[in-house]
């Protein structure tokens, strides 16, 4: 049997359709999703979270 294999045109479609539907059904679970994507492109959360204005999170309190 001979199996048509999938493009990937048709496998980026399917991962977009996929990534809307989550968005509409969980955008709590979306939001978390692009907030590890965004910061994985900045290659630092601290970098992200700069870019974003929320410069002291996660820092020790100076005494």
């Amino acid at each position: 049997m001979n199996r048509q294999r999938r493009t990937r045109t048709v496998c980026r479609m399917d991962k977009e359709d996929r990534l809307r539907a989550l968005s509409a059904r969980r955008p709590d679970a979306a939001a978390a999703r692009q907030f590890v994507h965004k910061a994985y492109e900045s290659y630092t959360v601290e970098g992200y979270m700069k870019s974003k204005g929320m410069i002291d999170i996660g820092q020790q309190p100076s005494e």
